[in-house]
């Protein structure tokens, strides 16, 4: 991001707004994915996510001003969204949860470092995430197949992963369950959903 707003003769501050915005699209492109794909097929929804990904990339190296570069990074969120299957802020500190083909990423939106604000969290591919009320990360790890709504026989993992110690970030199998578990939520403290995953 320093570059990038060297390039643009922009502060901290409104550069910052590049990944602000980028989050923003993402998020709000999030509830519809399931059903772009419902409605056009996980290929066509990929192929369009791709490009529309290359093209506002392409489209951030060549942009003129900062304006057009925040207009195009708003857009790449959710071109880069199929790429992205779950999102989870953890309570307490803010930090962002991202699972993606590469495993789990985090955000810190509080470091000012742009350089310190992403970190690799795990190895581990899932489809949901969610925090439990032990502070764990909870994610759905698929087994048998890429794509096991495909497989009649599929089976869905739900995995712990542990936040601190030698173990952080490494997934801990808590249930396997027979078919496919798409997403995962916990009960809020309190309500009459209570400790119910």
């Amino acid at each position: 991001l320093p570059r990038i707003g060297a390039a643009f003769a922009a502060s901290p501050d409104e550069i910052s707004w590049a990944v602000t915005l980028y989050i923003a699209g993402y998020a709000a492109a999030l509830p519809l994915s399931a059903w772009l794909s419902d409605v056009l097929g996980q290929k066509r929804h990929l192929a369009y996510a791709v490009s529309g990904y290359l093209l506002t990339s392409l489209g951030c190296m060549l942009s003129p001003s900062l304006v057009i570069f925040l207009v195009l990074r708003t857009l790449q969120g959710p071109s880069n969204q199929p790429l992205t299957h779950a999102l989870a802020i953890q309570p307490g500190t803010g930090d962002i949860y991202v699972s993606d083909g590469n495993g789990i990423e985090v955000f810190h939106p509080k470091v000012t470092d742009t350089a310190q604000q992403w970190q690799h969290f795990s190895n581990t591919r899932v489809s949901s995430l969610a925090f439990g009320p032990d502070g764990r990360l909870w994610g759905v790890k698929w087994s048998g197949s890429d794509i096991t709504a495909a497989d009649p026989n599929g089976t869905s993992d739900i995995v712990s992963f542990p936040m601190s110690g030698a173990d952080i970030g490494r997934a801990e199998l808590e249930y396997t369950l027979n078919g496919v578990v798409n997403h995962i939520a916990f009960g809020q403290s309190g309500s009459l959903l209570d400790g119910l995953l």
